[in-house]
């Protein structure tokens, strides 16, 4: 029997640590001023992934499975590890602007800056939908400078 509980800790300490694999100082921030209360809004969709980038917290942050919706009023995220995702609402206000990210290929990325939490969010976004909703909600899309000087600061 005892044979049995010494593998049973490790794989019970291997989970925990996969688990916390996926927890991300960027993703608290966010979390901390923006966990959803409501239910998700009816467009919401599979989006692919985001990327989470802050000066606060050391590295970036790939999600995979996202959950996304954008509307009239913010940004709906459900992401994070199967057992433990974190749905997030950002609502326009809270974005101070966009930037875009090119990757070579025709392949663009469109970021979000969320000010209150320090966190830019990167989205695939070669079709140009998301700049597209950052225009029509009236954010300006900033340039890579501005940009630079975001995930500079301290």
């Amino acid at each position: 029997m005892d044979g049995l509980r010494a593998p049973r800790s490790l794989l019970v300490a291997v989970s925990a640590a996969l688990l916390c694999a996926g927890c991300s100082g960027s993703l608290k921030d966010l979390e901390e001023h923006h966990a959803a209360k409501d239910p998700a809004p009816p467009s919401v969709h599979d989006g692919g992934k985001v990327v989470l980038l802050s000066p606060r917290h050391r590295g970036a942050f790939t999600f995979r499975g996202v959950r996304q919706a954008f509307t009239d009023s913010g940004a709906y995220l459900e992401l994070g590890q199967l057992g433990r995702r974190t749905r997030l609402w950002i609502p326009v206000a809270a974005i101070t602007g966009c930037s875009r990210t090119q990757w070579g290929g025709g392949v663009w990325d469109t970021n979000l800056w969320v000010e209150d939490s320090q966190v830019l969010i990167s989205f695939p976004d070669s079709d140009d939908r998301l700049v597209q909703w950052c225009k029509d909600h009236g954010l300006t899309v900033f340039d890579r400078a501005t940009q630079s000087k975001w995930l500079n600061e301290r």
